[in-house]
């Protein structure tokens, strides 16, 4: 009976394995590289003001004048069937008038690819872009409150929640935290000793929903009357807990 035993588990270990290996791996996003020419990463800009700006190796000013309209994309698919993910935000000056700016974490599978960069003021550059998700970050300039949601379709409504005591006002780094489990994603912000309570969001199967197990990691934003932003500390991991699943149900070990 022993031997039985052992051969079983010997043979469901050789099958967990194997299932393991069969499960592609994909690359880690962090940072910008340290690389001052931003290697894999393809940037997009439609309007006419500078050029985004390398501050230094690990952050860029995304946005710096009136009507700006970008894009940032990391140049290899990710998995998106579970990940982590999460970035610095900060704001030095803001615009008091004019329609909303702002920034999005994006994913997403447009026909453009790389080169995908959406609609411009209130579209965030991300505005039109399929199939899609991402996560805003928007100053609203009438009112002088931040806020935030998740939206997919590359539509934005208008159901955006103020992120109080987070405030891009402040003109302090924010760090945004996202965490998806193949369901629901859960987000969370910090800035200095402001937090703001974790929000869930379910949207079900990204996979589904843009048609592939793999997208575009990246960045959009906009300025209408002016905006200058900068991103920093930029990571994604595809989630290893989905490993672990197969290794539990192939093995059966119980936890």
């Amino acid at each position: 009976m022993k031997r039985l035993m052992r051969a079983r588990t010997q043979i469901m270990a050789t099958l967990g394995f194997a299932a393991l290996a069969c499960v592609p791996a994909s690359a880690a996003i962090s940072g910008f590289n340290g690389d001052q020419n931003l290697a894999g990463w393809e940037y997009n800009q439609s309007d006419s003001g500078s050029p985004m700006q390398i501050v230094n190796n690990y952050t860029i000013q995304f946005t710096g004048g009136e009507s700006n309209r970008r894009s940032l994309w990391y140049t290899t698919p990710q998995d998106i069937t579970e990940f982590q993910a999460s970035f610095t935000y900060r704001a030095s000056s803001i615009s008091l008038s004019g329609p909303r700016q702002g920034v999005t974490f994006a994913i997403h599978r447009d026909a453009a690819g790389i080169d995908a960069l959406g609609g411009g003021f209130s579209g965030l550059g991300y505005s039109g872009l399929t199939p899609s998700a991402a996560l805003t970050l928007e100053t609203d300039t009438g009112s002088n409150i931040t806020r935030s949601s998740f939206y997919t379709g590359g539509v934005l409504g208008s159901g955006s929640q103020s992120t109080a005591p987070i405030d891009a006002f402040a003109f302090q780094d924010i760090t945004v935290n996202l965490q998806y489990d193949g369901s629901v994603i859960s987000v969370s912000m910090t800035q200095g000793a402001n937090t703001l309570p974790t929000r869930n969001y379910f949207v079900g199967s990204l996979a589904s929903m843009l048609g592939s197990s793999t997208a575009y990691i990246g960045f959009t934003g906009s300025s209408a009357n002016g905006a200058t932003q900068f991103l920093s500390n930029v990571s994604f991991v595809p989630e290893p807990a989905s490993l672990l699943g197969i290794a539990v149900a192939v093995l059966g070990i119980r936890r």
